[in-house]
């Protein structure tokens, strides 16, 4: 579970990259948020590190909001931390009774995970990279230029 930007040098390495989009916000942090935030960076951590600090989903959400836990989260809680324990042990998340994760590679596939699914998707967030990455140095670029012919 490689984290990059660009990963293309991780690809042509060779090193496996498994690329991923955690969608669930966890009821337990829902009421801390303005209702426009969905989830949210290192939200999935939650859901991994339950079991292997040895709690309970139960357990953990009665430490932190005295409410009970919700069996979907304590189902996606056993995914991830499925998939995040054989990468550990093998270098693939993918194992018995889950979605098949792809490699991430020059097709751009990635898995999307909510609460209910796992499935494969394609060009994560497509939009934003290429803004990022090309109209924003196209825009900044015309504006060096428009700023070097009023010096003149």
């Amino acid at each position: 579970i490689n984290f990059c930007c660009g990963n293309q040098p991780l690809i042509c390495a060779g090193a496996p990259v498994y690329l991923y989009e955690y969608q669930h916000s966890l009821k337990m942090v829902q009421k801390r948020r303005p209702s426009f935030v969905g989830s949210d960076h290192t939200d999935e951590i939650f859901t991994v590190f339950w079991g292997f600090l040895g709690l309970e989903c139960r357990i953990f959400y009665k430490i932190i909001t005295l409410e009970p836990c919700f069996v979907e989260e304590e189902e996606l809680s056993r995914t991830m931390m499925s998939y995040w324990g054989n990468f550990a042990r093998t270098g693939s998340p993918n194992g018995h009774n889950l979605v098949h994760w792809p490699k991430y590679e020059a097709d751009e596939k990635y898995l999307a995970i909510d609460l209910k699914t796992q499935v494969t998707a394609q060009h994560l967030k497509k939009e934003r990279f290429v803004f990022l990455t090309q109209t924003v140095p196209e825009k900044l670029k015309q504006h060096d230029k428009n700023a070097e012919r009023s010096e003149l």
